[in-house]
């Protein structure tokens, strides 16, 4: 299992508390960092090894405080070892209903899906040409 916190800078400027807003338990491990997504609804993304790429949405809880929820992955898992990469998020122009997540894979090399989930809470796949792996 892999533990991710998500921090408030706001906190770390103040010097108000430890900064956690929340801890996020993946089921593996996860090397690197996150990726975002700030346009149609606030996105994160986890790669842990072995593991589908995640996807978390930020709102809010009953209280209003900040919160992210699970709500989709890809279709398929990331290599099973060290080596996945850190998800980046590009856009056309910033422009909303374009973004794209990349991942590196020491195994299946670059992979790209769109950046929101569908209905499902599936990741859809665009197709690039191969770039390798192992």
């Amino acid at each position: 299992m892999g533990t991710t916190w998500v921090v408030s800078n706001l906190d770390l400027m103040l010097q108000i508390t430890d900064n956690i807003i929340q801890t996020i338990i993946s089921p593996n491990a996860v090397f690197g960092g996150a990726g975002s997504y700030p346009l149609e609804g606030d996105y994160i993304y986890f790669t842990p090894v072995g593991q589908p790429l995640l996807v978390y949405k930020f709102g809010l809880d009953q209280k209003g405080a900040p919160l992210f929820s699970k709500v989709g992955q890809s279709p398929e898992n990331s290599a099973g070892r060290v080596g996945v990469g850190v998800p980046t998020v590009t856009t056309y122009k910033g422009q909303s209903g374009t973004g794209i997540v990349w991942v590196t894979d020491v195994d299946a090399g670059l992979k790209a899906y769109k950046a929101v989930p569908d209905d499902t809470g599936k990741l859809a796949r665009i197709n690039i040409p191969p770039t390798g792996g192992r």
